[in-house]
């Protein structure tokens, strides 16, 4: 797959970021969105990698980024939602905004 315009959630890191690498590395162009920005500016200088931060579980920054995104590449061809956290602690001891945080950034940011 070539010439296309990806958006990857989670992109700083881990999977996200072996998939920035391959996908830049098949000619494509790569919108890479994390919340970490200090690791975003890690990611390989590539003329084709576009990076924004954004918090995946916020609607309205996701709605903006997406906008942004295609302002800067056009249509988007794919989205890898790969964004995701977890937090390890038993079920008792886990909080509600920590289990709403979870919720929203693996469950829901793929319907936003």
């Amino acid at each position: 797959m070539a010439d296309r315009n990806i958006v990857i959630t989670g992109a700083a890191k881990g999977i996200g970021e072996a998939c920035v690498k391959y996908f830049l590395n098949e000619n494509n162009s790569v919108i890479a969105l994390d919340k970490d920005e200090d690791a975003l500016k890690k990611l390989t200088d590539h003329s084709k990698l576009h990076c924004f931060n954004c918090d995946v579980s916020d609607g309205s920054a996701v709605k903006a980024t997406i906008l942004k995104a295609i302002e800067t590449v056009g249509e988007i061809d794919v989205l890898i939602n790969n964004a995701g956290i977890q937090k390890y602690s038993a079920v008792i001891e886990t909080e509600e905004d920590e289990w709403d945080l979870v919720m929203n950034v693996n469950l829901k940011s793929a319907f936003l």
